[in-house]
């Protein structure tokens, strides 16, 4: 009877991480946004809008270390306060990253990330298309 349980054990271990496998991706946020890497745990709320797991002080941190590890080109405005909400931008310098900026701030006790993407260029016109 013992040699017969191990197998269904070892089956439904099995069961269990493929479930994990599956699940966890779909139900964990996206760790990365246009080759920004988010603070663990920052929920998705909508497309560029994410609910930060940390409190602002550490968030805006998590990028300052971000840009210092990776180097990229950015300008840290200093933290605003403006009638309640408090706001940390970073605005890329960098001509090719996906991204344009960076905005974490913090209202009503939330923390929240909204990254701005580059806008993508439009194909050019041509003249005939003009013309008419």
């Amino acid at each position: 009877m013992i040699g017969a349980v191990r197998p269904i054990r070892r089956r439904v271990v099995a069961v269990m991480v493929l479930a994990l496998l599956v699940v966890l991706p779909a139900s964990s946020s996206a760790a990365e946004l246009h080759d920004v890497v988010l603070p663990r745990g920052a929920r998705s709320i909508s497309p560029n809008l994410f609910n930060s797991s940390r409190g602002f002080r550490k968030t805006v941190e998590h990028f300052r270390r971000w840009f210092r590890k990776t180097g990229l080109d950015h300008k840290a405005i200093p933290v605003t306060r403006y009638r309640g909400v408090v706001v940390a931008r970073f605005i890329s310098e960098h001509a090719t990253s996906k991204w344009l900026a960076i905005h974490v701030f913090r209202a009503q006790g939330r923390t929240q990330i909204f990254i701005v993407p580059r806008p993508t260029k439009a194909p050019a016109k041509s003249p005939a298309a003009a013309s008419s």
